[in-house]
């Protein structure tokens, strides 16, 4: 009997394997099996030869690709700097090898690194049947990137007119002259290293806006930059970061904030001034008459410090509630009225406006009296990016809710873009501590995916949660 088995459980093996070799057979079912492409000699060189390239410039990307099995279909190239997405491109190809070579502009981006460094680049490649494979340019066979050369001047450029900033000692920063009349340049403008005839010359650096954004831009590419909102004030200042591609300026309006003049308040037993419905224009000034030093009492994602006494205001051009609590210096500023469109309330527990320190004296109170108390929610900054951001002290069990109004019905249905630091409960409205959230300041950025109705209800949001350095 026991030979008998043997016997048969050799046999079924015999069979089995039959069958699993008949059932991989290449002629009846490779056409379904999405095999993946080869990819050889992955190289990114300037075209000279050297081991370095100044962003702008032209740089080759070459590579070797095969498929034995499927034909290919097309390659993808991104670069990035620092995490973040400045360039792609894609080609199509065919047949069962490939040799890839293809020049490009390495990208003079935003935010581009004082410092040489080595870009992020990666390259994917498709075969018709769906199967990828991708890989990442290795430093030992990239290029160095580095900044182009600060320019002695820069230019705003406009319905035939232009106007020259010069640079800022010590920063990417170029400015007007005082007293400059930048109504001439219409409602919209270039910035450009060189002019000719009134009109960018793009021998130079030109910057424009493309795809939603200042860019530098070719010819005929991209259109000119809006004229930022001035509130019909006119602008006191104007000029331009190199390094940021953001447009500096003053609103030609000040509001004082006279602290005799406040009203004297009590909420849940604070003791605070008031002003409330002061109407602000985004990039005005503010100077605060009766106060300490404000260098350290004000909320850095909604201003900017210029002296002990006077800031300039970052936020959206709206209408504001300023609080300034005596007892602990401690002044926080909220739209006014709530419940009016285009808002976002960020509550919560274990979280706080930020000074710097792990001060938990105001709480947020999470919607404490139905979000009337004016340290129970902060409303969130609108950029001029059309992302909303709010700046806050996160503590270890933290929770964090978004509202549209301050009532229960408009909360937000958020997607965490960073579920390491902030993860979401099952409900989608809550964030929670991740795996790598340490106790700290942290940003709060929320990109509405759909904005929900007139009343603020049925709003969804990606939402990402980043470290702040004070």
């Amino acid at each position: 009997m026991k030979k008998i088995l043997i016997i048969l459980s050799a046999l079924f093996s015999v069979v089995c394997l039959s069958g699993c070799a008949e059932k991989v057979d290449k002629t009846m079912t490779w056409p379904e099996w999405a095999s993946r492409p080869s990819i050889n000699n992955l190289k990114v060189t300037a075209l000279d030869g050297s081991p370095f390239i100044v962003a702008g410039g032209t740089a080759r990307i070459t590579a070797e690709t095969e498929d034995t099995f499927n034909d290919l279909s097309k390659y993808q190239v991104e670069i990035l700097y620092n995490g973040v997405s400045v360039a792609q491109f894609e080609e199509n190809l065919s047949g069962s090898s490939a040799s890839i070579s293809r020049d490009f502009e390495m990208p003079f981006s935003a935010n581009l690194s004082p410092e040489e460094f080595y870009p992020e680049i990666s390259i994917t490649i498709s075969n018709v049947a769906g199967g990828q494979r991708s890989t990442r340019v290795s430093n030992e066979n990239n290029v160095k990137v580095g900044r182009p050369a600060k320019p002695a001047m820069l230019y705003l450029v406009g319905s035939g007119s232009s106007i020259q900033l010069l640079p800022e000692d010590g920063s990417f920063n170029f400015n007007a002259e005082g007293g400059t009349d930048f109504s001439v340049l219409g409602q919209s403008f270039y910035v450009a290293e060189k002019v000719a005839a009134g009109a960018p010359d793009y021998s130079g650096h030109v910057w424009g806006f493309k795809d939603g954004s200042i860019s530098v831009v070719k010819e005929n590419e991209g259109t000119e930059i809006p004229m930022p909102e001035d509130g019909g004030y006119g602008f006191k200042e104007m000029g331009f970061s190199i390094y940021s591609f953001k447009i500096i300026k003053l609103v030609n309006f000040k509001y004082v904030v006279d602290m005799s003049t406040m009203l004297d308040q009590e909420q849940n037993n604070v003791k605070y001034k008031a002003l409330e419905n002061v109407k602000l224009y985004r990039d005005c000034e503010v100077e605060f008459v009766g106060f300490p030093d404000i260098s350290g009492i004000l909320q850095p994602d909604r201003w900017e410090i210029r002296s002990a006494s006077v800031a300039k205001f970052t936020a959206q051009t709206s209408s504001w509630g300023i609080y300034y609590d005596i007892d602990d210096n401690w002044l926080i500023m909220n739209e006014f009225p709530w419940n009016v469109p285009n808002q976002v309330w960020v509550t919560g527990l274990k979280a706080c406006f930020p000074l710097g320190n792990n001060s938990t004296e105001h709480a947020f109170k999470y919607l404490d009296g139905d979000g009337k108390s004016h340290i129970a929610s902060f409303s969130a900054v609108l950029g001029e990016d059309g992302l909303f951001r709010c700046l806050v002290y996160l503590q270890d069990d933290f929770v964090i809710q978004l509202y549209r109004w301050v009532a229960w019905a408009s909360v937000v249905s958020m997607n965490s873009l960073t579920p390491g630091i902030a993860k979401l409960t099952d409900d989608t409205q809550y964030l929670l501590p991740g795996d790598d959230f340490t106790v700290g300041v942290y940003m709060i950025t929320i990109a509405f995916t759909e904005p929900g109705n007139a009343g603020g209800q049925g709003a969804k949001a990606d939402v990402s949660i980043d470290k702040y350095i004070l």
